[in-house]
């Protein structure tokens, strides 16, 4: 399912975000973090209104999900990820390095993912 949300994030390079490939990812009482970027969304609502689109100057943004440690508990998981994304906003382009936290619950529709925690690494091309 992380790789389910992974293709439903991306923008760019014959991709497009898919609304309903984010809503089957996610429950619908989600929670969705970043400090570094100042964001703290509650519920799929609130979080496709800033991942279900792309972000003005955005013209590409890929992920790719690595490493992880997943530990399963009955009907809930944790699982660490290392995040890599390739991103064009305007002119250019990057590459950012990145940490996820996942939650993961089981559903009556399956596992889904129930909150996410992203932990900003670096930029190959910082600002």
């Amino acid at each position: 399912m992380t790789a389910d949300y992974a293709a439903s994030v991306n923008w760019g390079a014959g991709t497009r975000v898919s609304q309903d490939g984010i809503r089957a990812a996610l429950t619908p009482d989600v929670r969705w973090t970043a400090e570094a970027y100042n964001i703290d969304a509650q519920g799929i609502e609130e979080v496709l209104n800033f991942i279900g689109q792309p972000q003005p100057g955005m013209t590409m943004a890929l992920h790719s999900f690595s490493n992880p440690r997943i530990d399963i508990q009955g009907d809930t998981g944790t699982g660490d990820w290392l995040l890599w994304g390739a991103i064009r906003v305007d002119d250019r382009r990057d590459q950012v390095f990145q940490r996820e936290e996942i939650t993961y619950k089981r559903t009556d529709s399956g596992w889904k993912i129930s909150s996410i925690n992203l932990h900003f690494g670096a930029t190959l091309n910082p600002s």
